[in-house]
């Protein structure tokens, strides 16, 4: 295995264990109920947030795609709430602004539109993430985009698609968003309460189950999916482990030999997986966690020239950027 790097989230909890980390200030008004499941009333654009972002992501542009000669997209993932209309019609970010915004501001990287792809049960009824079970249009969204599985589909002999067997993983879950149901009281108690838990389910294949993570922060390896994280705070982390500063992922049963880097939030933790068919090797950034400007200390992006490059990040984070570095 080649060591391309030099150096070395919200949550889905079980049912009883709510703590609900990222919205802990937030109120039971702030949250309804639509189709069956908690969403949160999404904040106001804010500009200077996704402009902040976006001035992050183009230096690594400058910094370290363009000097290599790689090759940028950028897919936003629309939050919850922008298939899931609050009922009571009450204020709702302007998504196509976000999206317009973003898009003009990286106008180096190719915009892969995600929204076709996923509509509201593409989501967890108590918890702000996407569900894994329900991606796989979204990965054949990223590698047509890129073009990757067109060389994949060429080169193998396939039937133009990658199947998926659906795994069961824990039941029993409640995400961040459950405390909704604890802290609710009089008529909305009833209302938030007759939500179910959710089930927590994978997908997997030959290519992903030879797959093989180093995480360079804690200097480990395993798989795609970490089991003792169902056991423990953040059961979302069961995919890729959760969050990690840097990732590298080998996939030796990929269908190409091509090389991503994915700069990515919490989203990312459940979709990678499923690009793993297509790349022999995936950089997994995350720059929540380490800075900038010194991730060339690293990384040798000379190792990933000519490699694609995907920005992946939800319009929470864009709208709420103060924990990018």
């Amino acid at each position: 295995m080649k060591k391309r790097v030099i150096s070395g989230v919200s949550c889905l909890l079980f049912l009883g264990l709510l703590t609900g980390a990222a919205f802990s200030n937030m109120k039971p008004s702030e949250y309804y109920v639509a189709d069956e499941k908690i969403v949160a009333i999404s904040p106001a654009l804010d500009t200077r947030s996704v402009t902040r972002a976006t001035d992050r992501f183009r230096l690594l542009y400058d910094t370290y795609l363009a000097p290599n000669d790689m090759h940028p997209y950028v897919a936003i993932v629309p939050d919850k709430s922008y298939y899931l209309a609050d009922p009571k019609g009450r204020g709702q970010m302007d998504y196509e602004a976000l999206f317009a915004l973003t898009y003009s501001q990286m106008d180096y990287a190719e915009p892969i539109d995600l929204a076709a792809s996923l509509d509201g049960d593409s989501y967890y009824r108590t918890d702000s993430h996407w569900r894994q079970e329900c991606l796989a249009p979204v990965a054949e969204c990223i590698t047509e985009a890129t073009g990757v599985s067109t060389i994949a589909f060429s080169e193998e002999e396939t039937d133009g698609g990658i199947n998926y067997d659906t795994l069961f993983a824990a039941d029993g879950f409640v995400g961040s968003y459950g405390e909704a149901i604890t802290l609710a009281s009089g008529w909305e108690r009833e209302k938030f309460a007759a939500i179910k838990p959710d089930a927590v389910y994978y997908l997997t294949n030959d290519i992903l189950d030879q797959a093989v993570v180093l995480n360079y922060d804690n200097d480990s390896r395993s798989g795609l999916y970490d089991w003792e994280k169902l056991a423990e705070r953040n059961p979302y982390d069961f995919f890729l482990s959760g969050a990690s500063a840097l990732m590298y992922i080998e996939s030796p049963a990929a269908l190409t030999d091509r090389q991503l880097v994915v700069f990515r939030d919490s989203y990312g933790s459940s979709l990678i997986p499923l690009l793993t068919p297509y790349y022999q090797e995936i950089l997994v950034v995350d720059i929540r966690y380490t800075m900038s400007d010194r991730l060339g200390e690293r990384v040798d992006f000379a190792d990933w020239a000519g490699a694609d490059a995907l920005y992946l990040y939800s319009t929470t984070l864009l709208n709420r950027s103060i924990s990018l570095k």
